[in-house]
């Protein structure tokens, strides 16, 4: 029998220890899962940690669920081993949301939204602080139904030339733009590991830079060339600005060893 998993944040899971789930976990447990006392569950703290337990009671104020064991992670785990992040531009509609979906159940350790000259027109600041909670909650969401046990961070929103100070000192950082004359993603990759596998001597961890719908201006990539960055391409097609960071996450992912 499928045991449910549930995300629960600043917990004590040590065997013996008894929870009271907040409201909106205990009505998805009972409401939507149909779940009782007598049933298992596996509750993971959002940072790394997950445990077995089994429901108690079912209370006005909350499910009480009884943790019975900590679960011994899987070999590799379900976290990636070299971490990738995404910096991604404010986009219209659902679409950033589907980014932040898809790149969440892969593994993306964590995003930076950023606005530069082609994006949405708009007050990018005050949009980010409505739509932030929703994010947060697509990313929680994608976390929980793929199995990870950490929820990655979304931070900003920043400018194109901040982000670049944001990034750079913490990874190796890769531009795909859509001009041509740059090396395939996967020629960019085989040079920052030139043995291939897992990790590399001098990567702590890798930062993929996508653009808006209409690309970046030509005057953008000079500036991110002039902080070290990684310029390359997708390939022969262009790809929306949905699809580009979900590609190229796969193709880093594949050159890790992660896929």
């Amino acid at each position: 029998m499928h045991i449910r998993r549930v995300l629960v944040d600043n917990v004590n899971l040590d065997e013996g220890t008894v929870l009271t789930l907040s409201p909106q976990v205990s009505h998805h447990l009972t409401h939507v899962l149909r779940l009782g006392a007598g049933d298992a569950v596996i509750l993971c703290d959002c940072a790394g940690g997950e445990a077995r337990g089994v429901i108690e009671s079912i209370l006005r104020g909350g499910v009480r669920v009884r943790i019975m064991q900590r679960c011994e992670p899987p070999a590799g785990g379900r976290e990636l081993t070299l971490p990738v992040a995404l910096a991604m531009p404010y986009l219209k509609s659902d679409k950033l949301e589907t980014a932040l979906r898809m790149a969440s159940e892969l593994g993306a350790a964590a995003f930076y939204i950023f606005h530069c000259r082609r994006c949405v027109p708009g007050r990018i600041e005050s949009a980010v602080a409505r739509k932030k909670e929703r994010w947060h909650g697509i990313v929680r969401e994608a976390v929980r139904l793929s199995g990870r046990t950490v929820v990655p961070e979304i931070f900003g929103p920043f400018l194109f030339e901040e982000i670049m100070d944001e990034i750079t000192p913490q990874y190796s950082v890769i531009l795909p733009y859509e001009g041509g004359g740059y090396p395939r993603i996967s020629e960019v990759l085989q040079g920052l590991f030139p043995e291939g596998g897992r990790g590399g001597a001098k990567v702590n961890g890798i930062c993929l830079v996508t653009g808006p719908e209409g690309g970046f201006e030509p005057d953008e990539i000079e500036a991110a060339k002039g902080h070290g960055v990684l310029i390359c391409s997708l390939g022969a097609r262009i790809l929306r600005a949905e699809t580009a960071p979900i590609a190229a996450l796969c193709a880093t992912l594949a050159m890790t060893g992660e896929m």
